[in-house]
């Protein structure tokens, strides 16, 4: 009776309900009695869990591990034999479990995620897991690679409103439904978004790794043999390889650190696999090699372009020609610090300038060299996590090649960096 009384109670609480922590706690720790679990015929487990997913998105922190907790003990209590329950809402938990990592920001419900993660991936079978999850391997990633200035697609999330009895009232609940449609939600948690640069870099970096994590321990039951055969038209490791080689070969910094990240969670489970290890390495290699303009500084980019225009065209106003010098329609960051530095100041020494000419001048050069500077920054990060991460996953694969400068120097440069 207080069992059931327990589940039903889940359907009437909100986030503004005092005694949410205390049931979701009090639930999670009677789950543990084998008396309790021999109550739960394996047909209503089906129906109950879900009644925890709201609460894996809890405002207090207290209850998102409690409802963890929960499914972890429900987890772990069944064999692999008496799971028949999970399969029905296998796909859901997936999801809600995933997007839960990717939004929190508390790296002790980040470890609690994870082991919650394991112990379903080893409950149920892994044809199940690869059914279940290959539908979802790309919007998941996606989600790992959402930049940390800008709020979530609300259509890339499952919704997680509590489900109400008939009994209840409409009006709150609808109420609150509204209230949730504008709610904007971030990597690494909206709390944390006002965080100083540091520590919101951290904390997103921190959920992208716990995310690779995850989505590596699935790689490996994508890679299965018995989810391989020769006789399969098309094998979900070969489909595997072909969305992280798609991510690879894009401009964008954090696709490729995203699916570095994933490889080499996956690489240290999972030894060998042919069909993503070719798809995979030899691109790799050629990141390694790269000096490219990530999408992610488009911005700044743009606008130091105009601004180095903008000068360039000040100084033909008084007559003083710097064209020939940086003569391309499109500067590079070297070429645009040249102009901001040796450029300028030879061209306007060789002429006699009014003071005060030269002190408007000099105003616009030191604003366009701020914008060098910070593109600079932006671009130095970009480039420097990509070619190491890309290094670690090689390195994961234990596929070498004959050169490992390309390899080392970034890693090097990484601990430098680390140890200032």
């Amino acid at each position: 009776f207080i069992i059931n009384t327990l589940w039903d109670a889940l359907l009437e609480l909100d986030d503004l309900t005092a005694s949410t922590n205390s049931i979701m706690t009090l639930l999670s720790s009677l789950l543990t009695y084998p008396q309790v679990q021999q109550c739960s015929i394996q047909q209503s487990l089906t129906v109950l869990v879900p009644r925890v997913w709201p609460f894996l998105h809890h405002t207090i922190s207290s209850v998102r591990r409690a409802a963890l907790e929960t499914l972890f003990t429900l987890l772990s209590t069944q064999d692999q034999n008496s799971s028949s329950w999970l399969i029905p809402i296998l796909p859901d938990m997936l999801r809600h479990i995933f997007q839960f990592c990717v939004l929190e920001s508390s790296q002790e419900i980040l470890d609690l995620i994870h082991k919650v993660w394991m112990e379903l991936l080893s409950k149920a079978s892994v044809q199940y897991v690869v059914a279940a999850a290959c539908p979802w391997m790309g919007a998941w990633l996606c989600l790992m690679m959402q930049p940390s200035h800008l709020p979530i697609d609300l259509n890339m999330l499952l919704e997680v409103k509590a489900r109400a009895k008939e009994k209840t009232g409409g009006k709150v609940r609808q109420g609150q439904s509204q209230n949730k449609e504008v709610l904007q939600e971030y990597i690494a948690g909206a709390d944390t978004i006002m965080e100083d640069p540091a520590t919101r870099d951290f904390v997103v970096m921190r959920a992208r790794m716990m995310a690779a994590k995850l989505l590596g321990a699935l790689c490996c039951c994508i890679c299965d043999p018995g989810v391989n055969v020769v006789t399969q038209e098309i094998k979900p490791a070969e489909s595997l390889g072909q969305l992280l080689l798609f991510h690879l070969n894009s401009k964008s910094a954090l696709q490729r650190i995203s699916v570095a990240l994933v490889i080499c969670e996956w690489a240290a489970l999972q030894k060998e696999c042919k069909a993503v290890t070719l798809a995979v390495q030899p691109r790799l290699l050629d990141i390694l090699s790269e000096h490219l303009y990530y999408d992610e500084i488009a911005v700044p980019f743009t606008r130091m372009q105009n601004e180095c225009k903008q000068l360039i065209s000040s100084l033909a106003d008084v007559h003083i020609e710097v064209g020939n010098r940086v003569n391309n329609n499109v500067l590079t960051i070297d070429q645009a610090s040249d102009l901001v530095t040796t450029v300028f100041n030879e061209a306007t020494s060789s002429f006699d300038l009014n003071p005060q000419v030269l002190q408007q001048l000099d105003s616009k050069r030191q604003q366009v060299q701020m914008t060098v500077t910070e593109t600079n920054q932006e671009w130095q990060v970009l480039q420097l996590r990509v070619h190491t991460f890309a290094a670690c996953a090689v390195v994961s694969l234990q596929q070498l090649p004959e050169k490992l400068n390309p390899i080392i120097k970034p890693l090097m440069e990484t601990i430098k960096k680390k140890k200032k």
